[in-house]
C-alpha cells in the first residue's frame, strides 16, 4: 500500500536533510581523525578507516543528525505555511508525526544491527586500516585473553612456557613456574594461588606441585575487546559466566549490556521530546531551536557517559541510571505528546 502524499512529502524532506547533515558530520569527524595521522596512508587503508569510523560513530551522529533535520523540517513546514495547510485539510497531528517516528524506528533497527554486527566489522576494519608489519623484536612477555575474560601473562621460548600468571580477577592470580602440554591439556608445575587479603595486599594462600590448567591454546586470543565494543550477544554470554559474576569486571559488562540494549531507542526519545514541545510552540526562530536542541543533546549524552562511569565502578546501580532514567524521560515526553 502506497503511503499518502503528505507522508511522502514530509518523509522525503526529512530524509534529504538528514542525509546531508549526517554526511557533513561524518566528513568532519573523518577530517579531524586524518589530522592525527603522521603520514597519509594508502587509499585502501583510508577506505577501511572511513568505514570503521562510520559504524563506530553512527549511533552518536545518527541521533544528532535526526534531531537537527527534524528541527529544520518542522520549521520549514511552519514558515512556508505547509503545516497549517495540512492541518486545515483535516490531517491530524498524530498523522503528521508518522514520518518522524518512522525514520526514528528505522534508525533504531539499524542501531541494533550495528550493535550486534557493525561494531565487530568496525573493529576489524580499524585493525586492517592501521595494520603494520610486526616488529622482529621478540617481546619479553606474552599477553593473551580467554573467552571467560580472564587473562594470561607469560614468557615463552622455543622449548617451553614459563612464569605464567593466570589473572582470574582483580583479587585472584594463579602463578605457574613452568607449563607443559600433556595429554591434550596444559599442566602447571610449582603453582601458587595468590589472593588479595582484607588489607588489600596479595598473599599466597595455596601451593601445588602440579595443577591441570582449564584452557587450551586454540581458546586463547591475542586481543580482547572491552565490553563497550563487544556485540550485545557476546556480552550476554559473558554475563552468564559464573566466574565473571564474582569478578570486578561484572559491573562493566552489565553496564555495557544495558546501555547497548536501550541506546538504539535514543532517536525515538529525542523525536518524542521534539514533537511534544516544538509542535506546541509558535516560535519561528530556528537559531534558538537549533541551539536548544544541541544543548539538550550534549547534556543528555554527557549525563549518560557520567552514569556509565559511575555504574562501572559500583557507585550507582546501572538499572537505575542506564535503564530507568532514559525510560523516565521517555515517559514524560510521551505524556506531553499525548496531552497535546
Amino acid at each position: 500500500m502506497k503511503p499518502p502524499l503528505y507522508f511522502q512529502f514530509i518523509f522525503l524532506k526529512l530524509v534529504t536533510l538528514f542525509a546531508i547533515i549526517y554526511a557533513s558530520l561524518l566528513s568532519t569527524f573523518f577530517a579531524l581523525e586524518l589530522l592525527t595521522f603522521s603520514s597519509i596512508p594508502s587509499a585502501e587503508k583510508l577506505f577501511y578507516f572511513f568505514l570503521s569510523l562510520a559504524l563506530s560513530k553512527s549511533d552518536l551522529l545518527l541521533t544528532l543528525s535526526l534531531l537537527l533535520a527534524s528541527i529544520q523540517t518542522i520549521q520549514s513546514l511552519r514558515q512556508h505555511g505547509e503545516l497549517t495547510a495540512l492541518e486545515t485539510n483535516g490531517i491530524s497531528k498524530a498523522k503528521l508525526y508518522l514520518p518522524f517516528f518512522t525514520l526514528a524506528l528505522l534508525l533504531a533497527v539499524f542501531s541494533y544491527w550495528n550493535t550486534e554486527f557493525g561494531v565487530t566489522s568496525a573493529n576489524l576494519w580499524k585493525i586492517k586500516s592501521t595494520h603494520s608489519k610486526k616488529s622482529k623484536t621478540q617481546l619479553p612477555l606474552e599477553t593473551r585473553h580467554l573467552p571467560d575474560q580472564t587473562r594470561l601473562v607469560y614468557q615463552q621460548n622455543e622449548a617451553e612456557i614459563f612464569d605464567l600468571y593466570w589473572i582470574i580477577s582483580s583479587k585472584e592470580i594463579v602463578h605457574c613456574k613452568t607449563v607443559s602440554y600433556e595429554d591434550n591439556h596444559y599442566v602447571g608445575y610449582f603453582v601458587d594461588r595468590i589472593k588479595q587479603n582484607v588489607l588489600g595486599r596479595f598473599e599466597k594462600t595455596q601451593s601445588y606441585p602440579k595443577l591441570e590448567l582449564p584452557f587450551l591454546l586454540n581458546e586463547i586470543e591475542e586481543r580482547i575487546l572491552p565490553p563497550a565494543k563487544m556485540p550485545l550477544s557476546k556480552i550476554y554470554t559473558s554475563l552468564e559466566n559464573k566466574s565473571l559474576m564474582l569478578s570486578f569486571d561484572h559491573a562493566k559488562f552489565i553496564t555495557a549490556f544495558l546501555y547497548k540494549l536501550i541506546h538504539p531507542w535514543f532517536p525515538l526519545l529525542f523525536i518524542t521530546g521534539l514533537l511534544a514541545y516544538l509542535f506546541s510552540t509558535q516560535s519561528k526562530t530556528s537559531y534558538f531551536l537549533f541551539l536548544l536542541g544541541i544543548l539538550f543533546f550534549l547534556f543528555f549524552y554527557s549525563m549518560m557517559k557520567t552514569f556509565i562511569l559511575l555504574s562501572e565502578n559500583y557507585f550507582i546501580s546501572p538499572w537505575i541510571t542506564i535503564f530507568s532514567i532514559p525510560m523516565g524521560i521517555q515517559a514524560i515526553f510521551t505524556y506531553k505528546l499525548c496531552k497535546n
